[in-house]
């Protein structure tokens, strides 16, 4: 009986501990950032992605380009992945009305989401010495800015991403259902909108 009472009281401890530890957070973080004037600062609408790509017996060859908030290019990404259906997950991470969007993972029908590509740290830029998400970059953007979004993408990364916002998921875009209608030669756009949220997919 004592030996039950003993692992209440140390899981009690740790959802308290862990508690505590998700308040002490988010003081810090709201310490450190205006988040209301960094919000402000998201356009409507970017374009993180444009992809072409093409199929051939069961293997997809895929071009991704990154690119920040002014539209500039800013990393690609070029690889390939056994499937008929191809999938982009992205974080989005809703905050105060606000939807932020992180092009993850891609992977297939195939090959399941554990076994895919990470494709976050291809649009990872040094902006003195500071490892931030180029696809938020922007001529505009002060101090304020890069640390609010630094601390979501390092909330990310470690997998803590819930001591942050509780309003968060994985959405995974299937660029089409029958890709064999896939044109090579098109360039497929992911438009994220900051404001509505979602995403959508514009050939060009």
């Amino acid at each position: 009986m004592k030996k039950y009472i003993w692992l209440i009281a140390i899981l009690l401890l740790l959802i308290v501990a862990g508690f505590i530890l998700k308040l002490t957070y988010n003081f810090v973080i709201q310490s450190r950032v205006n988040i209301e004037k960094a919000l402000a600062l998201l356009t409507e609408e970017f374009t993180p992605i444009k992809m072409k790509l093409s199929l051939s017996d069961e293997q997809i060859n895929f071009q991704l380009k990154f690119y920040d908030q002014q539209n500039n290019n800013i990393a690609a990404y070029n690889d390939s992945i056994t499937g008929n259906r191809l999938f982009v997950d992205f974080y989005i991470v809703k905050i105060e009305g606000k939807n932020l969007f992180f092009p993850y993972l891609v992977y297939s029908d195939i090959v399941p989401p554990s076994m895919g590509k990470k494709i976050y740290e291809s649009y990872e830029k040094n902006f003195d010495g500071i490892l931030f998400p180029g696809i938020y970059s922007s001529d505009n953007m002060d101090d304020n800015f890069m640390n609010f979004i630094l601390q979501v993408w390092k909330a990310i990364k470690s997998g803590n991403i819930d001591f942050f916002s509780t309003q968060y998921h994985g959405n995974a875009v299937h660029l089409l259902n029958d890709i064999d209608r896939i044109d090579p030669n098109s360039v497929y756009s992911f438009i994220c909108h900051t404001e509505k949220g979602g995403i959508e997919i514009v050939q060009q």
